[in-house]
């Protein structure tokens, strides 16, 4: 066949053919003058082949495309994935727990039956069933010699609390495996809770578990110490990355491990922002831990929520100030991982002071423990102090307990494990067990008994007006009881003030005043604390000392009464 003579036939040729393209011709020529340029390898398959073919391959990709764009759902699961879907999820830590006490029952079942068959004296018979297959006999049988035969490595025995943690592990595996059981409350698992029970109760008599491990508080003179040296602080990049940690851990309660990795920048638990009085705080939220999976258990839970505000006394140990210069010396967005915590470097380059890559696992454990070292603190001290520390301030400041549980995000009495009573509490406690004065006992001088005199009474004729005056502010233990003084009508009174009066409420004016012919009968005072105490009676003099320490006399005031008549009386000034 001529292909040159049909004009469709260039069309054909091209479609059933491949090409090698030698040249490339300019667009203005002709079509076929371009077609005798290129080498023609003829194909095998027909027309219509072809054609099929070619069609049916276009609408297998139009399908394929069709399905990238407009599906909504997930890839298919296998078997083996909803396996590990389907599976009861434990908190990683647990988890680590449920391995390790599987597998050391197993190393025991293994010890147990090599002495079995080796060591017929001992007269035991082996356990060859598997744990995982073991029925509800063989358990009760297994379990209860474990609890009471397993040791440590060193061949010591572990304490009892250690041994329901034993327990539980185990039983945690069977939920695992889609088995579940209740070792200690289940009437078929009698033997194991009794078993437990008295060995329990045996350790403790020998002292085994009495006394739990636990992190120590940072205390406030401490962490000012820490301040002080340097260890905290913003000057280089591994001191501000472990001072964000230890902020971030101490005003959040956040637990040592799993809470400090889970955070991340992106969709991030703690976001910056400003209330309604242009403060700026830091808001720390909740979304899984280990009190709070999220599943169906947890739906109804509140997350956690903490507030953490600025330091406006000193910038230098604000956690909202430091967060800023951390995300500034941090890479770009578009380049650094999600985790928050990322690896500082040793020689910054300019702004930037840390790495693309997130702080290793180990090192992030051990952050609280070598800034205490660094800082000369000794003691247990781990990433878990920050979050006692966390509770027991705001024990130590009388904060409700409600309160405090927002703040760690317990749900139960947990809490008070985190609770740790001060030195200066304890001291309380025991000086109120002794008798003795709190407020001596906490390194304070007790206070004075506040001591007031007896009221002080000058008689005045019957018709007389009284003037009262009273010092009910008044702090010092010179403080007296309402006095009333009474001058006859015609007399003039003298008044006086206390400059130096140790009280503040420099007593009113008081007057006594005796006719013209009246006899003073002088008195001193010379113990007297106060400065205006006058040394004698008589007219026109006057005192204002009704409470006088010294023994004042007494003084005869005549009165006139007119007409040639006059009364006399006697006024007695020690009353």
């Amino acid at each position: 066949m001529d292909y040159s003579d049909s004009d469709d036939s260039l069309g054909l040729f091209l479609t059933q053919n491949s090409f090698r393209d030698e040249e490339k011709s300019p667009i203005t020529q002709n079509l076929a003058t371009s077609a005798k340029r290129f080498e023609p390898i003829v194909s095998d398959v027909s027309d219509d082949g072809m054609i099929s073919a070619t069609v049916a391959l276009e609408e297998d990709e139009r399908r394929e495309e069709g399905n990238k764009v407009s599906s909504r759902f997930g890839t298919p699961k296998r078997d083996e994935e909803m396996n590990n879907v389907t599976r009861r999820r434990l908190a990683p830590s647990t988890e680590k727990k449920v391995k390790w006490a599987t597998d050391l029952f197993r190393e025991w079942q293994l010890e147990r039956n090599t002495k079995a068959v080796y060591e017929s004296s001992l007269n035991i018979s082996p356990i060859d069933v598997d744990l995982d297959d073991m029925t509800r006999d063989e358990l009760n049988y297994s379990l209860s010699r474990f609890i009471c035969e397993v040791k440590k490595v060193n061949g010591e025995d572990y304490p009892g609390e250690t041994l329901h943690e034993l327990v539980i592990c185990v039983q945690l595996h069977f939920d695992l495996i889609g088995k579940p059981l209740k070792f200690l409350s289940d009437p078929d698992f009698l033997q194991v809770k009794n078993t437990l029970d008295s060995v329990m109760q045996d350790r403790a008599k020998l002292g085994l578990g009495i006394r739990r491990k636990q992190a120590q508080v940072i205390t406030v003179q401490e962490e000012e110490r820490l301040w002080q040296q340097n260890v905290l602080g913003c000057s280089n990049p591994t001191q501000m990355l472990n001072t964000l940690f230890y902020l971030i851990g101490l005003n959040f309660a956040l637990r040592g491990g799993q809470e400090h990795r889970d955070l991340r920048w992106k969709n991030s638990q703690i976001q910056m922002l400003t209330n309604e009085n242009e403060e700026t705080f830091l808001r720390y939220t909740e979304d899984a831990s280990k009190t709070n999976r999220g599943g169906l258990k947890h739906r109804k839970l509140q997350p956690k929520v903490v507030d953490a505000y600025e330091n406006k006394k000193d910038r230098s140990r604000c956690i909202v100030t430091i967060f800023k210069k951390y995300e500034y010396h941090c890479p770009p967005e578009d380049k650094r991982p999600d985790a928050l915590y990322l690896r500082p470097l040793v020689k910054p380059r300019g702004a930037v002071w840390f790495t693309c890559q997130p702080l290793g696992r180990h090192k992030l454990a051990n952050i609280v423990a070598n800034i205490c070292k660094q800082g000369g603190l000794g003691g247990y001290r781990t990433n878990h102090s920050l979050r006692a520390t966390a509770a027991s301030r705001l024990y130590d400041q009388a904060i409700d307990e409600q309160l405090i549980c927002e703040v760690t995000g317990h749900r139960s009495n947990a809490v008070r494990n985190y609770k740790r009573t001060t030195t200066t509490l304890k001291r309380k406690v025991n000086s109120v067990v002794q008798g003795i004065s709190l407020s001596g006992a906490c390194g304070v001088a007790p206070k004075k008994p506040a001591t007031h005199a007896p009221s002080c009474t000058v008689v005045a004729p019957k018709k007389a007006e009284p003037t009262p005056h009273s010092a009910p502010s008044c702090p010092a233990s010179c403080c007296r009881p309402t006095s009333t003084v009474v001058a006859p009508k015609k007399a003039e009174p003298t008044p006086h003030s206390a400059p130096s009066c140790p009280a503040s409420c420099c007593r009113p004016t008081s007057t006594v005043v005796a006719p013209k012919k009246a006899e003073p009968t002088p008195h001193s005072v010379p113990s007297c604390p106060a400065s205006c105490c006058t040394s004698t009676v008589g007219a026109p003099k006057t005192h204002s000392a009704p409470s006088c320490p010294a023994s004042c006399t007494s003084t005869i005031v005549t009165e006139d009464r007119g007409g040639g008549k006059s009364i006399t009386f006697t006024v007695n000034l020690n009353l």
